[in-house]
């Protein structure tokens, strides 16, 4: 017990010194509903991670992670408020730039954050911290929370990502600082390392404060394996899709039913407390209608008249 209350402590004053040597804590984010995918290949996604990199440079934002995703951004940083609408200035206009290239001429105007959260506890940094670092590879069943590249998510106590090696960006051929940029003066900061077309998100986000804030590696694995139900709330706090597997279900329904079914299987249930079932995992957890049929071995004309489909 000592050794958990110590830890608790240590982890409590690395979110003291956060605030104090860093300024106030957020989680900025996009809406997760934007209309366009702005990420579509993997060059889209090297250069968005470029830009936020280049764009918290700009704004005075200390990055502790972020996630690129299709249509949306998170980020979870230290910064003063004022410096958030000068970031997503920043961070449109080079996006634009980037896009136009491609031909494409959309509005990014929506593409903003107009009401960051304010994180004020230890518990609050870390649930911001996990939900972000959830986001990339839940949407992705070929990822985990270690090899989903565009963003801070991976490096958290993760060596070999923490470790990878390029080139400095401030000694790359001035035509592709430029790409980069989409400035004629930019410059570069000496820790900025550039590889395989993008600036690494290990130069430029600070996830050594980020794990700070947990206990250990395990810890944070817990967390970020475990927690679906509150990602599932933050996600719709956000406006984002809700994404929960077919295990991490499973045993949100042991939870639903352990009180009165505790020794009944979910698909042996009565069909009054299926029918009940269903429609919270769909109400509150988007389960989808074939999540419902495979978890509960229901028919699908039953699980369209139950949701209404």
């Amino acid at each position: 017990m000592s050794n958990f209350i110590d830890r608790e402590a240590k982890c409590a004053e690395a979110f003291s010194q956060i605030l104090k040597q860093s300024g106030p804590l957020w989680h900025i984010f996009t809406p997760g509903e934007f209309t366009y995918s702005i990420n579509v290949t993997e060059e889209d996604y090297k250069f968005s991670v470029s830009n936020i990199a280049i764009s918290a440079v700009e704004s005075g934002i200390d990055v502790i992670t972020d996630q690129v995703m299709s249509n949306h951004i998170h980020m979870v940083a230290a910064c003063q408020e004022s410096c958030i609408p000068s970031f997503f200035e920043s961070y449109r206009y080079r996006q634009t730039k980037y896009l136009k290239r491609k031909g494409l001429y959309y509005n990014l105007n929506s593409f903003d954050c107009k009401d960051p959260i304010s994180i004020d506890s230890l518990q609050m940094l870390r649930r911001e911290i996990i939900y972000g670092n959830r986001n990339g590879f839940l949407v992705n069943p070929s990822e985990t929370p270690f090899s989903y590249r565009w963003g801070g998510g991976s490096l958290y106590f993760n060596y070999f990502a923490q470790n990878v090696t390029g080139e400095l960006a401030k000694n790359l051929p001035y035509r592709l600082k430029r790409e980069l940029s989409c400035r004629s003066s930019f410059i570069f900061p000496d820790n900025y390392v550039y590889k395989d077309g993008m600036i690494l998100p290990s130069s430029y986000v600070d996830y050594k404060k980020g794990e700070s804030v947990f206990r250990n590696a395990h810890h944070y694995f817990s967390m970020i394996s475990k927690d679906y139900e509150v990602f599932s709330e933050e996600a719709r706090r956000f406006g984002d899709k809700i994404v929960v597997t077919d295990e991490e279900m499973y045993s949100v329904v042991r939870l639903m039913t352990k009180r009165n079914f505790p020794d009944t299987p979910p698909t042996l249930l009565p069909p009054s407390a299926k029918v009940e079932i269903a429609r919270r995992l769909h109400l509150e957890y988007r389960a989808s209608s074939q999540q419902i049929r495979r978890l509960l071995k229901l028919e699908r004309a039953d699980v369209d008249r139950i949701l209404g489909q």
